[in-house]
């Protein structure tokens, strides 16, 4: 089975009840930001394997989306930890 995007994010921590474990608003965008960035470099590193078409999608749409949420994210991290 592979790993959902979330694993090993802390987000899908669970406590010794079983019920997800609250995290505050910092911790839960910094888990974000990271998950986030993962998948950023899963995307570049895949440019190399992928056919014309579908490394030009990865290029043009789905790297600059994801730079973008990155940033946004960080921003808003930055914001909480003001």
């Amino acid at each position: 089975m592979a790993a959902g995007p979330w694993e090993g994010s802390g987000v899908e921590a669970l406590g010794a009840d079983g019920l997800p474990v609250m995290l505050d608003s910092s911790e839960f965008v910094g888990a974000l930001v990271e998950v986030e960035k993962r998948d950023l470099a899963r995307y570049e590193a895949s440019l190399t394997s992928l056919d014309d078409e579908a490394r030009e999608l990865v290029e043009i749409e789905l790297i600059p989306r994801q730079r973008s949420h990155v940033a946004g994210l960080t921003a808003m991290l930055l914001l909480l930890a003001a």
